[in-house]
C-alpha cells in the first residue's frame, strides 16, 4: 500500500484509530506515514480554523472601532467649535488696555 495512492477519506476507521492510538514505534512504515498525514490534516484543520476565528475577531473588532469613530464626529465638531470660540475671545481680550481690570 504506497501513501501517495491513499484517499484519506476512504481509509476505514479502525486503520485510523488503530494508527492514531498506537505507540509509533509499533507502526509499520505505511501506518507511520499514513499516522503523520492524519496529524497534518488534523494539523491544518485547527490552523483554517483559528484563522477563521481571528478574522471574525478582527471584523468585530473592525465594526466596533467605526462605530466609536461615528460616535466620536460629534464630540470632534463641538471640540472644533469650541476652539474658533476662544480663538474668537483671546482676539476680544487683546483689544482690552493692560490697566483696565481692577480688583
Amino acid at each position: 500500500m504506497e501513501s501517495e495512492k491513499w484517499d484519506v477519506k476512504s481509509i476505514p476507521v479502525e486503520l485510523k484509530k488503530k494508527v492514531l492510538s498506537l505507540p509509533i514505534g509499533e507502526l509499520s512504515s505505511e501506518e507511520k506515514k499514513l499516522r503523520r498525514i492524519l496529524h497534518n490534516r488534523a494539523s491544518a484543520e485547527r490552523s483554517r480554523k483559528r484563522r477563521l476565528e481571528l478574522l471574525e475577531q478582527l471584523e468585530k473588532e473592525n465594526v466596533s472601532l467605526k462605530k466609536q469613530i461615528e460616535s466620536l464626529q460629534p464630540v470632534k465638531m463641538e471640540n472644533y467649535r469650541l476652539k474658533q470660540q476662544l480663538k474668537e475671545l483671546d482676539g476680544a481680550t487683546e483689544d482690552v488696555p493692560a490697566g483696565s481690570f481692577s480688583f
